[in-house]
């Protein structure tokens, strides 16, 4: 007795000495995941992605994480003390199921090698690291698991209550812990001894626990996100189609069941390696053993038939709760792994049941622990991830002030850890309202990169990769081939388009020097040219980084900046943002252009711009035009800076053409004025081929006149644009080809009756 108790403890104390191992070497990994920062930028710009709403309880818990770490004096980025927290988390999930799967199988050995198993897994090891809210998932629905099949029968009623709380929780922080409903009804209907009254009644302090659990993670969630009023008006497809993420990955949408149990096969295959190997050779061979009868009742040591019944089958119904979810929802989840934390009770259990299972178990579970270092090693490539490679080359090429032109809309994660001053350049991608980013044509760009050259800044024109093709995701292979996402996935036109953006730019610049990031990117250097006003610069000296890479800033590359008096102080302009109820796709664009501003203040352009943001924030929050409001705006903001307006530079703080012909098209058309307002708001999309507001306004103007055929084609354009807007302008662009529609067929039915 005393050896077993002895071999039981030396087993334990392994088990947590490989756990701490585990977790040690995950520490290494750190930073791990750099390319799904999400929910971080949520929570730093205050704005949210639409999958919050199955995360709901995710990013605010994050604020409360930040808030307790400013209070022993930590004010970074939360992407390592994230991830840090996740390994913890997880460490504690694993060892919750070693010491649950222990007592049930009775046998330690079997339990903790079933649990490191997992532990290496591809699946569960990644979502421990990763900065998503799969690991705080994992421990409450492991928690709810757990209580669902405990070990107390006469304490069911605060059992199963306690089980629907952690349940909730756990739907909070993934909308997949609705599976739990499953294994809670399997858990009441197999407790024993009991009347169906009473089995009910424990279902039901299950639910009472889960929806009270769940109504304040949404109560808190909507708290939160209670100052965005375009976050909560759209529509029921914009918000199913947002949550799904994948396109098609819902039975709704792809509509076939084979495709779906294919993929979810496909996917859990990838995560569970090698759990997923040795849970399928294993239950093979148990199959089989039964079928040999190789199990004797006197092998293995045994459980009351009644506790084990429940607990068996609470984690049989998890299991196949979980897969039935992301069978249905979503089969490319990252968390579709967590239908694997079941399992290891029902492995240990069997493994326990036989001498000859239990041995294959050993043998199965080493073979797997062995293969961990020769699968798709996920480890150790973190500090490689090509997002946070260029963003690190670019903070050595650029300083402040400097501009980064990019031909296309880029990724949000470029400017996580570092501020970059980046205009969009309009050749590529399609509009992007919701970007922080200015919006540039050729012309706009070569203007801006001329004052910034002349007033010694250096601009930067990105070519990435040019003959890579990409998906048409803004995520995954695009992400590791381009640091902005476009549209266009064809490298021939994208190279054909760059190629004209250059030659424009040639007019005036030189674009001699090409950049060369550490993975092949390349960049332009963009400087003076000898055009009319302009002197050639002095050649510069070679570009070289301590490593011996190119790239870095010369030391003599930028001249001091200008003395422009003091620095603006735009807080008394952003405190009316928020009094006015500002939305926080505003607020953001108004953060960055105020950082960019505070960098150099003597940008002309960059603060025309956020006189922009206000003068039609303003306008459009009071309802009415104001033809003085950019003037007194630009008055003001000058005088903010301490300077006056500079010589030429009046043309700057007008109002961007297409927008003006827009609004006199508007004009035109409410004076009863069709023909002249047509010509107006085709100028205006010639000026801007994705101006919103004129699409909408020509595919109304030309359906009142009858011309419904004609209104489709502006309808449908507006319709694919709105898709970057808010609901409400979704819902505009739909409601108004509806309409097109309508008077297409009514103009059809008129044919036929004339016939």
């Amino acid at each position: 007795m005393r050896d077993e108790a002895f071999w039981d403890r030396a087993v334990t104390w392994a088990f947590l000495a490989v756990l701490a191992v585990w977790m040690a070497r995950s520490w290494r990994m750190l930073p791990y995941d750099f390319s799904d920062l999400c929910y971080l930028l949520s929570l730093d710009s205050g704005t949210a992605v639409t999958q919050e709403w199955v995360h709901p309880l995710f990013v605010p818990f994050l604020a409360a994480f930040r808030w307790v770490l400013g209070l022993f004096g930590y004010t970074g980025r939360m992407l390592v003390p994230l991830e840090v927290l996740g390994i913890g988390l997880s460490g504690l999930t694993l060892a919750g199921l070693y010491f649950f799967a222990a007592y049930w199988s009775r046998d330690k050995l079997l339990s903790s090698l079933a649990v490191l198993v997992l532990a290496f897994s591809n699946g569960f090891w990644q979502g421990a690291l990763r900065p998503t809210p799969y690991a705080l998932t994992a421990l409450f629905f492991a928690a709810a698991l757990m209580l669902l099949a405990g070990p107390l029968p006469r304490a069911a009623k605060p059992r199963h209550l306690l089980a629907g709380c952690a349940a909730g929780v756990a739907a909070g922080f993934h909308a997949a812990a609705l599976s739990l409903l499953v294994p809670a009804a399997a858990a009441a209907a197999l407790e024993k001894p009991a009347s169906w009254q009473v089995r009910l009644g424990l279902f039901g302090r299950f639910l009472a626990g889960f929806a009270a659990a769940l109504a304040a993670a949404y109560g808190v969630f909507l708290a939160r996100y209670a100052s965005g009023p375009g976050f909560f008006k759209m529509s029921f497809s914009d918000l199913f189609y947002g949550v799904e993420q994948m396109p098609g990955s819902s039975i709704y949408t792809s509509g076939s069941w084979r495709v779906q149990a294919a993929d979810l096969a496909w996917t859990l295959s990838l995560q569970g390696r090698p759990f997923i190997w040795l849970a399928l050779v294993f239950g093979a061979a148990c199959v089989a053993a039964w079928a040999c009868r190789l199990f004797k009742k006197d092998e293995g040591p045994s459980l009351p038939p009644p506790s084990a019944s429940r607990a068996l089958m609470t984690a049989a119904a998890g299991s196949c709760g979980l897969a039935l979810f992301f069978l249905i929802n979503n089969r490319g989840n990252g968390f579709v792994y967590g239908s694997l934390l079941p399992l290891t009770l029902l492995l240990a259990h069997a493994g326990s049941r036989a001498k000859v299972l239990r041995r294959l178990f050993v043998a199965g579970s080493a073979v797997a622990l062995a293969l961990v270092p020769f699968m798709d090693a996920h480890w150790g490539q973190s500090s490689q991830d090509p997002m946070l490679v260029e963003a690190r080359f670019l903070d050595a090429a650029l300083g402040p002030g400097d501009i980064l032109a990019l031909p296309g809309r880029p990724a949000p994660e470029l400017f996580y850890f570092k501020h970059f001053n980046a205009l969009e350049v309009a050749c590529l991608s399609a509009a992007a309202p919701d970007s922080q980013v200015r919006r540039v044509e050729a012309d706009e760009l070569e203007r801006r990169a001329s004052a910034a050259l002349a007033r010694g800044r250096r601009v930067l024109l990105a070519r990435g990769n040019k003959l890579r093709r990409f998906t048409v995701s803004e995520t995954g292979e695009q992400k590791a081939h381009q640091i902005y996402w476009t549209d266009e996935t064809d490298a021939r036109i994208r190279e054909r388009r760059l190629f004209s953006l250059e030659g424009k730019l040639k007019r005036t610049l030189l674009l001699d020097q090409v950049l060369v990031s550490p993975q092949g990117w390349e960049y332009l250097l963009l400087e003076r040219g000898s055009a009319p006003g302009h002197a050639k610069d002095a050649p510069r000296p070679a570009n070289a980084l301590p490593g011996g890479g190119r790239g870095a800033r010369s030391p003599t590359s930028t001249a001091p900046r200008p003395a422009t008096g003091a620095d603006p102080d735009l807080g008394p302009l952003r405190h009316e943002l928020v009094a006015l109820r500002a939305d926080a796709w505003v607020l953001r664009r108004f953060d960055y252009l105020a950082r960019w501003i505070a960098e150099a203040p003597d940008d002309l352009h960059a603060c025309a711009d956020l006189v922009d943001l206000m003068a039609r924030f303003l306008s459009e929050r009071h309802g009415k035009p104001d033809p003085g409001l950019r003037e007194r705006l630009r008055r003001d903001f000058l005088a903010s800076l301490g300077r006056a307006d500079a010589p030429g530079a009046a043309g700057l703080w007008q109002e961007p053409v297409s927008r003006r012909l827009n609004d006199q098209g508007v004009a035109l058309f409410m004076a009863k004025q069709p023909g002249a307002a047509r010509v107006k708001l085709a100028e205006a999309l010639d000026s801007d081929p994705y101006n919103f507001s004129a699409l909408v306004s020509l595919c109304g103007l030309l359906s009142s006149a009858g011309k419904p055929r004609e209104a489709l084609d502006y309808c449908d354009r507006a319709v694919a644009l709105s898709r970057s807007f808010d609901a409400a302008a979704a819902s505009l662009a739909h409601s108004n080809r509806e309409e097109a529609l309508r008077a297409m067929a009514a103009e059809q039915r008129g044919r036929e009756k004339a016939r």
